[in-house]
């Protein structure tokens, strides 16, 4: 074992005993191993799904202690329980943890739900449920994760404004919520029928604000849902309440949606957008037209390692190969300063987020802000933070990149 490694978890460990008094129970349960306090450092491993933003608030993974055991932090909007500590109402400006969670291998941000999936495979969510969204049979708000029910072979799961899409590792999906594959509602996971072959793994789903889209194995996608703005690339604005193809896609390895807009990142290297374009989010240089009905490469990008999409914005990271290399880009409404350039002017084209010192290819939007690690793996965040979604101890939005603040020590 490495001694970077050895040192990241003795850092992990710094603190004080007595993290179940602390977090507000008798003893926690869902841990694989005993409880630690809070690291004065907080390291993300480099790995798709270990970070995620949802409209006002943040989610993310810590790195994997010895034993294998991680924490997952929140911070932001907690008017349903989104945060998952315990509490609802008001917000939080810095991280806390999500109580009673570990073992997770990826998580997701929605409107005001939360939904992780732990190395067993099974889901578990938590926040606001009017619509069914944490899958529990009830429409009740949960301020701690619940398991949801009848599922144990989950590989990632993203959630939506209000609904909830899981890739199972038998190459189908679950749904529920308010979308799912019938266009009708539930409170429990419906199976999306007649879709089988999607890739399994964290980035081959996404889910915008009214439809979901897959990638498969074979390298097409499939997408449902509403289709007013184009957002199912199928070249017209129908909608659909069963899969179908996305038009003239090849080789796509990782999809992400948020809005009314998809990404998908393709194995050349490209990068691929449609949908609505109104705040240049489509990349194409131009907001005319408002609506791109078919998956059109977005220019000047080369190298493209991974996508994500914001509510009317974009990102994507270039890899070790690129010229710059693993840099940010950005295009599409920086209203709250969500491209990273400095600025909130709106960019119609990429352009290059501030700073290089990046790490690996993660990267992730949320609907107004944007989290992504630095090369020591501390995470990172910029755009809006009225909710303080931002974890940087305040409300001020950022225009540039900014250390999230680690949680203080137990005591």
């Amino acid at each position: 074992m490495s001694s970077k490694f050895e040192s990241r978890s003795r850092m992990f460990r710094t603190g004080v005993a007595g993290l179940a008094v602390a977090a507000g129970t008798a003893g926690l349960t869902g841990l694989s191993g005993p409880a630690h306090a809070v690291a004065s450092t907080l390291y993300v491993e480099n790995v798709p799904g270990h970070l995620a933003g949802g409209q006002y608030h943040s989610l993310l993974i810590s790195d994997l202690a010895q034993d294998g055991v991680n924490e997952v932090y929140a911070t932001g909007d907690n008017g349903y329980g989104q945060l998952g500590n315990n509490t609802s109402g008001g917000q939080s400006t810095t991280l806390v943890k999500v109580h009673s969670l570990s073992g997770v291998k990826n998580v997701s941000a929605g409107g005001a739900h939360s939904v992780a999936v732990k190395a067993d495979g099974t889901v578990w969510a938590w926040g606001l449920n009017d619509k069914g969204q944490l899958g529990n049979g009830t429409t009740v708000d949960s301020k701690v994760p619940v398991k949801v029910p009848g599922i144990a072979n989950a590989v990632a799961a993203v959630a939506g404004e209000s609904s909830v899409l899981v890739i199972l590792s038998n190459g189908t999906a679950k749904s529920w919520g308010q979308l799912n594959a019938s266009c009708a509602a539930s409170t429990t996971p419906v199976t999306v029928a007649g879709l089988t072959g999607i890739a399994t793994k964290v980035g081959a789903a996404a889910v915008g604000w009214r439809h979901a889209v897959v990638a498969l194995a074979d390298g097409t996608a499939k997408a449902w849902g509403d289709n007013n703005s184009g957002q199912l690339g199928t070249g017209n604005t129908t909608g659909s309440c069963s899969p179908v193809t996305v038009a003239g896609l090849t080789g796509v390895t990782q999809v992400s949606a948020k809005g009314s807009h998809t990404l998908a990142r393709i194995s050349t290297g490209t990068a691929k957008a449609w949908g609505s374009n109104h705040g240049g989010q489509v990349g194409i240089g131009t907001t005319n037209p408002t609506t791109v009905l078919s998956p059109t490469t977005v220019p000047g990008l080369t190298g493209v390692a991974s996508v994500s999409a914001g509510y009317v914005h974009s990102m994507a990271v270039t890899d070790s190969g690129s010229t710059p290399a693993l840099k940010v880009w950005s295009w599409g409404s920086g209203a709250f300063g969500q491209l990273g350039t400095g600025s909130t002017s709106i960019s119609t084209s990429p352009v290059a987020a501030a700073g290089t010192n990046i790490t690996g290819t993660i990267l992730e939007a949320g609907y107004y802000h944007v989290l992504t690690t630095n090369a020591s793996q501390i995470p990172e965040a910029w755009g809006m933070g009225g909710s303080g979604q931002l974890g940087t101890g305040d409300e001020n939005q950022r225009n540039t990149r900014t250390d999230i603040l680690s949680p203080e020590p137990l005591r």
